[in-house]
């Protein structure tokens, strides 16, 4: 009886061992480093879309890139769609984008990325961006159309046509 005690005891004290075993040794998560957010406007449209801008406000806890004349840097704000630029207040945390097509489409979908640093202690995700943003500050499209060759705008024709939204990717 006393031999079945020592064993079954021996193999508990071997199973608890081997329950700490396997891991890292760290449970500390990894510190988010950066933060891209895609801006991309969607609608069922066929409108040439010459220029957009778009306003918005950032989470506490990010880093925005600034070259020497306070303008938002590249490569830090780009654009396939088209020329790109931007300026960032730190009174407000907003951001302001523009992208001008230079006799191009811009189009639906993506057309500006910013990536952000993130500040030790913060994370940034779609949660803390979005109550910022619902709706975004401000937010206006351009382009013409192509049937009678007038301009047209969010301010008129494309009034409630279009929707802005964001896509936040955390970097680690």
């Amino acid at each position: 009886m006393k031999k079945i005690a020592v064993g079954t005891l021996s193999s508990l004290v071997t199973l608890a061992l081997l329950y700490g075993c396997g891991g890292s040794g760290s449970s500390t998560p990894k510190q988010q480093r950066s933060v891209s957010l895609s801006f991309r406007m969607f609608s069922n449209l066929t409108s040439h879309i010459g220029a957009v801008q778009i306003s918005a406000r950032l989470p506490e806890g990010v880093q925005v890139a600034l070259d020497g004349s306070g303008a938002l840097r590249s490569p830090e704000l780009r654009s396939a769609r088209g020329i790109v630029f931007g300026t960032y207040s730190a009174s407000t945390r907003t951001v302001n984008l523009g992208v001008t097509d230079g006799g191009f489409n811009i189009g639906f979908g993506e057309f500006a990325t910013l990536d952000l640093a993130v500040l030790p202690g913060f994370t940034v995700t779609k949660e803390n961006f979005t109550p910022l943003n619902t709706p975004f500050p401000s937010f206006k499209a351009t382009g013409i159309d192509l049937f009678t060759m007038s301009t047209i705008s969010t301010d008129n024709v494309l009034s409630g046509k279009i929707t802005p939204g964001v896509t936040v990717t955390p970097g680690f």
